[in-house]
This record gives C-alpha cells, structure tokens and sequence, in this order.
C-alpha cells in the first residue's frame, strides 16, 4: 500500500502524502466493470469529498467506442480500523451522463426533498 497522510488534525495515521492528493493521482488510470458487461474505460477526472474516515469521489469515466463515452460514478473510499485505505466503490453506481440526467429530472420531478436538495445546491452556486 502506498504511504499517505490523514488530513484529520487528531488522526492516529501518519502517512508521506495525503489522502485527497493520492485519491485524485489514480486520473488517467484504466478503469474496469465485469458487470453488466466487461468494459475498460479511463477515469478522466476525479472530485474528492473528504469526510473523514471516508473520502466520497465523483468520477468521470470515459469509454472510447461507446455510444456514449461519458459515464459518471459516484463511490467512495474509506479508512478502516487498520488503517488502510479501501475502495468501497463494488457496487457504485456508474451511468452515462444521459442516464445521470433522467435520473436527476426525475427524482425532481416526483419528489419534493430531492428539488430542496437541488435547489439548494443551486442557490449555493449562485453565491
């Protein structure tokens, strides 16, 4: 495993550079799914929310060939209690960003908390 280093200020691990940094140094590494199909794509780009002992990422995948080359995957690593650092992303939702649309579009459309949500996240980018 490589080494890193926990940003939390009271954090019992002590790693050589930190975790957001080496989260984000795996962009333009190959990427695979076995389900529903076998597919490499390359994650083009990575967001890293810290929320420690988890770090969300949003990621965006390119699949070159495919109808819709653009996938987002919305996963997460996590700090377990021997402290290594762990992709949680098994079971991650990945979509083309198609799909992330009509998914969005519609959990506004047919839900009141999910519109607050996004409302909200618009206001805050208005600011």
């Amino acid at each position: 495993m490589r080494k890193l280093e926990c940003s939390k200020r009271n954090c019992q691990h002590r790693w050589e550079i930190p975790v957001v940094e080496w989260i984000k140094s795996r962009v333009g590494e190959v990427v695979s799914f076995k389900a529903p199909a076998e597919k490499k794509g390359i994650l083009k780009d990575r967001v890293v929310i810290e929320n420690y002992p988890y770090w969300d990422v949003v990621d965006l995948i390119r699949f070159e060939g495919d109808n819709e080359p653009d996938w987002l995957r919305i996963s997460y690593y996590f700090l377990s209690p021997q402290g290594r650092l762990i992709w949680g992303g098994q079971t991650s939702i990945t979509e083309p960003i198609s799909v992330w649309e009509r998914i969005l579009f519609t959990a506004t459309q047919e839900k009141k908390w999910f519109k607050e949500i996004l409302t909200g996240v618009m206001k805050g980018l208005q600011k």
